[in-house]
């Protein structure tokens, strides 16, 4: 049984969102500009935040450990990912949220890693594919729009 860490399924999740062909950094032919683990970006100031637009951050939301219910000497972690999608509009809110000619919009993000990680399992033993459970709004401004997809997966502890 693989040996599964937080730092080792967020680096797998960051390493498929970058190299996606559609969603993923515009060196690999996608239309994001920033992938990267969250570090709180959006609880600072905007202005005091440097960050290129489109965007996706990714964090761990929620871990819960369960003993195996069949005798295993194997624990089970249900846990939830947050996938953030931003992106930045100077037409406003709107065009954030929808898109134009030269970004995607929040809402093709958000399409768009769906379809990337729902049943994805990463490449990772012993971890099953993700699920999205839920997308909310976090931040509507003026010329911005932030959501959260969450994901559920489990996977097992040795």
């Amino acid at each position: 049984m693989a040996n599964l860490t937080l730092i080792t399924i967020e680096d797998a999740l960051l390493a498929t969102l970058r190299e996606s062909p559609t969603l993923g950094l515009l060196k690999h032919g996608g239309y994001c500009r920033t992938i990267e683990s969250y570090s709180g970006q959006f609880e600072l100031a905007l202005d005091e935040v440097i960050v290129l637009y489109p965007c996706i951050f990714v964090a761990m939301a929620e871990e819960t450990i369960s003993p195996l219910t069949h005798g295993g000497d194997a624990d089970v972690s249900p846990s939830t990912w947050i996938v953030l999608v931003a992106d930045r509009n100077l037409r406003g809110n709107a065009a954030a949220r929808r898109g134009d000619v030269r970004n995607p919009g929040a809402y093709q993000m958000m399409d768009d890693a769906r379809d990337l990680l729902q049943g994805h399992a990463l490449g990772l033993t012993g971890f099953d594919p993700l699920q999205l459970t839920k997308r909310t709004a976090l931040l509507q401004q003026r010329d911005l729009a932030v959501y959260a997809l969450e994901f559920t997966t489990q996977y097992f502890l040795d």
